[in-house]
């Protein structure tokens, strides 16, 4: 049990991980004055961060409703 609740620790740890660095990546997407591409650009980046968030989100969601006691 104890190896399972390391485990789900471990991909908590990971997911936490990733968000954290995608949040430090994107941090100045707010403040940007582009012309129109750049602006397109900075939209089809929000929408990959978006997915990216999601996916992590759902990966933490799984981990923390898992039955410990289940195999």
């Amino acid at each position: 049990m104890s190896s399972l609740i390391a485990l789900r620790q471990g991909v908590l740890t990971r997911a936490q991980n990733r968000l954290a660095g995608i949040l430090e990546t994107h941090t100045g997407l707010l403040s940007f004055s582009q012309e129109t591409r750049d602006i397109m650009e900075m939209q089809k980046l929000i929408k990959k961060t978006k997915a990216s968030t999601l996916l992590e989100m759902q990966k933490v969601e799984e981990a923390i409703l898992k039955d410990p006691t289940s195999s």
